[in-house]
């Protein structure tokens, strides 16, 4: 399964954060490729967008649109982290890539980008 649009996108319009995108195979096939980096002492980070849903293929909107803020960003809605449930879905998400794929950690492309003023991704 495709999770970002065309053949170069390189995943940061990202609709699907629970899914590995088909290029790396399987789930299991990621989960295999990091363990032999680990086995080869190399240490695998995760490029994650947290700011925006990409365009094409989120339907987030249409059944929870109160996950997204009036703002905007260059790439699409933003987030609207304001909200515990949001906070936590996102929460969830970073965990669930370093608990079940080991990864040894997460880049947030466009932190910057996060558009409520004075909210924290992680804040309770």
């Amino acid at each position: 399964m495709r999770i970002f649009p065309g053949r170069w996108n390189w995943g940061y319009d990202g609709v699907l954060l629970y899914a590995p995108d088909s290029v790396y195979g399987r789930p299991d096939d990621l989960k295999a490729l990091i363990d032999a980096a680990h086995r080869r002492g190399l240490m695998v980070f995760l490029d994650v967008v947290y700011n925006h849903f990409g365009p094409d293929g989120n339907y987030l909107g249409r059944y929870a649109p109160q996950s997204f803020s009036p703002a905007d960003t260059p790439w699409g809605n933003a987030i609207d982290y304001t909200r515990p449930e949001v906070r936590r879905f996102a929460i969830e998400n970073a965990l669930y890539w370093l608990s079940d794929f080991r990864f040894d950690g997460l880049r947030l492309d466009a932190a910057h980008a996060i558009t409520e003023p004075g909210t924290h991704f992680a804040a309770p």
